[in-house]
Protein backbone atom coordinates (compact mmCIF):
# COMPACT_ATOMS: atom_id res chain seq x y z
CA UNK A 1 0.00 0.00 0.00
CA UNK A 2 1.45 3.34 -1.04
CA UNK A 3 1.83 6.03 1.56
CA UNK A 4 0.81 9.62 0.76
CA UNK A 5 3.29 11.51 -1.44
CA UNK A 6 5.06 8.30 -2.51
CA UNK A 7 4.59 7.94 -6.25
CA UNK A 8 7.00 5.09 -6.98
CA UNK A 9 8.20 2.12 -4.96
CA UNK A 10 11.33 0.09 -5.73
CA UNK A 11 12.24 -3.25 -4.14
CA UNK A 12 15.74 -4.70 -4.50
CA UNK A 13 15.93 -8.46 -3.98
CA UNK A 14 18.81 -10.85 -3.39
CA UNK A 15 18.95 -14.20 -1.60
CA UNK A 16 19.48 -13.37 2.09
CA UNK A 17 19.04 -9.59 2.26
CA UNK A 18 22.29 -9.01 4.17
CA UNK A 19 24.73 -8.00 1.39
CA UNK A 20 23.71 -7.12 -2.16
CA UNK A 21 20.17 -5.82 -1.88
CA UNK A 22 20.64 -3.65 1.24
CA UNK A 23 23.77 -2.15 -0.30
CA UNK A 24 21.99 -1.43 -3.56
CA UNK A 25 19.08 0.08 -1.63
CA UNK A 26 21.43 2.39 0.27
CA UNK A 27 23.12 3.51 -2.97
CA UNK A 28 19.79 4.07 -4.71
CA UNK A 29 18.35 5.93 -1.69
CA UNK A 30 21.30 8.29 -1.65
CA UNK A 31 20.96 8.89 -5.38
CA UNK A 32 17.22 9.54 -5.09
CA UNK A 33 17.75 11.89 -2.15
CA UNK A 34 20.47 13.78 -4.03
CA UNK A 35 17.86 14.48 -6.73
CA UNK A 36 15.44 15.67 -4.02
CA UNK A 37 13.03 12.83 -4.72
CA UNK A 38 13.27 11.11 -1.36
CA UNK A 39 9.73 12.12 -0.46
CA UNK A 40 8.37 10.66 -3.74
CA UNK A 41 10.30 7.40 -4.13
CA UNK A 42 10.32 4.62 -1.56
CA UNK A 43 13.16 2.09 -1.69
CA UNK A 44 13.33 -1.17 0.22
CA UNK A 45 15.17 -4.47 0.02
CA UNK A 46 14.32 -8.08 0.80
CA UNK A 47 15.58 -11.61 0.32
CA UNK A 48 14.05 -14.74 -1.14
CA UNK A 49 15.27 -16.90 1.75
CA UNK A 50 14.79 -16.52 5.50
CA UNK A 51 18.34 -17.45 6.49
CA UNK A 52 19.02 -14.17 8.33
CA UNK A 53 15.59 -12.73 9.18
CA UNK A 54 15.86 -9.72 11.45
CA UNK A 55 19.66 -9.63 11.33
CA UNK A 56 21.64 -6.60 10.29
CA UNK A 57 23.75 -6.41 7.18
CA UNK A 58 26.86 -8.59 7.09
CA UNK A 59 29.71 -6.81 8.95
CA UNK A 60 31.94 -6.87 5.86
CA UNK A 61 29.15 -5.31 3.83
CA UNK A 62 28.58 -2.60 6.43
CA UNK A 63 32.29 -1.81 6.48
CA UNK A 64 32.57 -1.66 2.68
CA UNK A 65 29.44 0.49 2.44
CA UNK A 66 30.58 2.85 5.20
CA UNK A 67 33.96 3.33 3.51
CA UNK A 68 32.01 4.62 0.49
CA UNK A 69 29.64 6.82 2.48
CA UNK A 70 26.61 4.51 2.71
CA UNK A 71 24.86 3.74 5.98
CA UNK A 72 23.54 0.23 6.67
CA UNK A 73 23.42 0.19 10.48
CA UNK A 74 19.60 0.33 10.66
CA UNK A 75 19.03 -2.40 8.07
CA UNK A 76 17.27 -5.59 9.20
CA UNK A 77 16.92 -8.52 6.83
CA UNK A 78 13.45 -9.47 5.70
CA UNK A 79 11.95 -11.97 3.31
CA UNK A 80 9.97 -11.07 0.21
CA UNK A 81 6.26 -11.58 0.85
CA UNK A 82 3.46 -11.91 -1.67
CA UNK A 83 2.17 -8.42 -0.85
CA UNK A 84 5.47 -6.96 -2.08
CA UNK A 85 4.57 -8.11 -5.59
CA UNK A 86 1.43 -6.01 -5.38
CA UNK A 87 2.88 -3.02 -3.54
CA UNK A 88 6.10 -2.28 -5.45
CA UNK A 89 6.19 -0.68 -8.87
CA UNK A 90 9.64 -2.03 -9.75
CA UNK A 91 11.34 -5.13 -8.36
CA UNK A 92 15.01 -5.58 -9.24
CA UNK A 93 16.66 -8.97 -8.76
CA UNK A 94 20.23 -10.20 -9.20
CA UNK A 95 20.02 -13.61 -10.77
CA UNK A 96 17.49 -15.67 -12.71
CA UNK A 97 16.82 -18.03 -9.79
CA UNK A 98 15.76 -15.10 -7.62
CA UNK A 99 13.44 -13.79 -10.35
CA UNK A 100 11.90 -17.25 -10.56
CA UNK A 101 11.40 -17.30 -6.77
CA UNK A 102 9.65 -13.91 -6.88
CA UNK A 103 7.46 -14.89 -9.81
CA UNK A 104 6.05 -17.84 -7.91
Amino acid sequence: MKTPNIVFRVLLVCMSNICRSPTAAAVLKQLVESKRLGNKVEIDSAGTHAYHLGEGADPRTKQAAASRGYELSRHRARKVVYQDLEDFDLILVWIKQIRTSCAG
